[in-house]
């Protein structure tokens, strides 16, 4: 269920761009039951909705100008989940990968299926070396 905030920060954006969020908002909810999101400044960009876990920035969702982009602090900790994409790579040109984040211009450049298939691996893998970390410094 989305909080009031959460639908006006969707209310923001077009018919198409609302329903991409809306869509990967649902998969990261629904298969990373650890993560609670808030709206939030997401690097350089203003508002986006940030996913903690245990206080811990783990994934953002936001929407720039230009592009939608996911970051993952699981794909930082743990670069061999890139290795997901290697069988779709044909079919997702349209992505631009970094050390933690993956940028797309088009919300069909990055398949649901395979969305929902990164965020299960993302939230299968041990985070808590991560949050351990993240409080003791």
């Amino acid at each position: 269920m989305l909080t009031d905030k959460i639908e006006i920060y969707f209310d923001s954006f077009e018919a198409k761009e609302k329903s991409a969020l809306g869509e990967f908002h649902k998969i990261i909810v629904r298969n990373d039951p650890k993560v609670g999101c808030v709206i939030a400044r997401v690097m350089s960009i203003e508002r986006g909705l940030v996913y903690h876990e245990e206080g811990v920035f783990k994934y953002a969702l936001a929407k720039t100008k230009g592009y939608y982009t996911i970051h993952n602090m699981v794909m930082y900790a743990y670069p061999e989940i890139r290795l997901l994409f290697e069988t779709h790579r044909q079919s997702l040109k349209g992505l631009r990968f970094q050390k933690g984040c993956i940028n797309f211009k088009d919300p069909e450049d990055f398949p649901l299926e395979v969305f929902a298939m990164f965020i299960k691996k993302s939230a299968q893998m041990d985070f808590s070396r991560i949050i351990e970390r993240y409080h003791q410094s």
